[in-house]
């Protein structure tokens, strides 16, 4: 279960046995929101949020981050997930500081 980005208190992670589609899971304390990611010919066409089952979505403003982390990140965020899901390799969590746009 790899962290991937710690983001301003919130963790994203994959977990080790998930499936397609693309999508990875923030966590801020105990409410986790699921962000399934849709390319399109290398484009992000569609971010969709749904519910982990068992837990609350994010409060609003952890979710308005990390929805526009996740919008921002998509690329490196679906390179980590072809790296630790298809490649079978590490992946490195990183840090970010720096609130994205």
């Amino acid at each position: 279960m790899p962290n991937i980005y710690t983001y301003f208190g919130i963790i994203f992670k994959f977990y080790s046995n998930d499936h397609e589609p693309l999508h990875v899971h923030a966590i801020f304390g105990e409410y986790e929101t699921i962000f399934d990611i849709v390319f399109s010919q290398g484009e992000l066409l569609e971010l969709k949020r749904r519910k982990k089952r068992g837990k609350d979505h994010l409060p609003p403003d952890k979710m308005k981050l990390a929805e526009k982390f996740v919008e921002e990140y998509a690329l490196r965020i679906s390179e980590k997930w072809y790296q630790f899901f298809v490649l079978k390799a590490d992946v490195t969590c990183e840090t970010i500081n720096k609130k994205v746009k």
